[in-house]
């Protein structure tokens, strides 16, 4: 999947239907159309994914600092992997 880079540029998604059956959402990123799969063939279905996915691209994503992953994943390393 590419990179969401949505430095602060408006992002105007929009459904459409293949002739498959299926509906997808079309969105623009760095200037390039993408597209992908609602996995719905209902418009009314495919309306809800088309907003969930307008959230989901809105969302901030938190920068993690290296010592916060270290913290995150050597409690799961040392019960995962053997020494």
């Amino acid at each position: 999947m590419p990179s969401l880079d949505i430095s602060d540029q408006p992002i105007k998604l929009f459904l459409f239907r293949r002739d498959n059956g299926f509906y997808y959402v079309g969105y623009t990123v760095n200037g390039r159309k993408r597209w992908k799969s609602t996995g719905c063939k209902l418009k009314m279905e495919a309306t809800k994914a088309l907003t969930h996915f307008g959230e989901l691209l809105k969302e901030k994503k938190r920068v993690r600092t290296l010592s916060e992953f270290i913290a995150d994943f050597l409690p799961y390393a040392e019960a995962t992997y053997s020494k």
